[in-house]
């Protein structure tokens, strides 16, 4: 998350504002249950990152008052050398913590036998493989064990989503046309490039019982997010 100067300009900071307004308080409640559903468990995330994984793994932790017996962090993109020379400088109170450069889908971990997987912001990216991804989490996670993730979901009701577009894009055009830094700039690329890629709520409730969970929406503002899913 990027964390913007008090000289940007106004019309830029709204357009964020508009996004992220929801954003803290929907990182809340992830992390909150997370903490409560990880007390002794076996956790895995694909799409872990490394910039924010050992702060967020002990502030995991710490609210489960316990520590997680296997944490496996599943990302392409990571640097092993930095995102694990990061983590040992660090309190990360867990009793194994393991990093795996690689694609999830190629990700050959252990089947049935994990408590929890988390996912934040990462399954937009692939809206054509939501089954392929679901049903991938599934195969790892032992009967009764939960899903829990953040995302960009959209609102069932396609007027209400065309409603959010057509506000969101009218936020952009008028933050596009006045000065901003680039951090603001770069946000902006990806706000125009990325709306296309969210999926309804339904798309993810269906998908997710087709692959073999049950579903839970802890909390839903705008086009964000968070789930609760239970492989039956």
């Amino acid at each position: 998350m990027q964390v913007f100067s008090l000289t940007a300009s106004s019309r830029a900071r709204t357009a964020i504002y508009w996004r992220l307004k929801g954003y803290a308080e929907l990182l809340r409640e992830f992390t909150d249950t997370a903490g409560a559903l990880a007390r002794g468990a076996r956790v895995f995330e694909p799409g872990c990152g490394e910039l924010s994984l050992a702060s967020y793994v002990r502030a995991m932790t710490k609210r489960a008052g316990a520590c997680v017996i296997d944490y496996v962090g599943i990302d392409p993109c990571l640097d092993l050398d930095r995102a694990e020379g990061k983590l040992s400088a660090r309190d990360c109170s867990t009793a194994a913590l393991s990093l795996v450069a690689s694609s999830f889908l190629e990700w050959k971990g252990d089947e049935a036998c994990f408590d929890l997987a988390l996912i934040r912001f990462t399954v937009h990216h692939f809206p054509d493989q939501l089954d392929a991804w679901y049903g991938h989490i599934a195969r790892h996670l032992r009967k009764g064990g939960m899903l829990l993730m953040a995302d960009h979901i959209l609102p069932d009701c396609s007027e209400e989503s065309a409603r959010l577009k057509d506000e969101w894009f009218g936020l952009l055009e008028s933050a596009t046309a006045v000065e901003r830094t680039e951090e603001e700039s770069e946000w902006l690329r990806h706000a125009y490039r990325d709306w296309d890629l969210f999926l309804p709520l339904a798309n993810h409730r269906k998908a997710l019982e087709r692959t073999g969970f049950s579903v839970e929406v802890r909390c839903h503002y705008r086009d964000q997010a968070v789930l609760l899913a239970t492989k039956l």
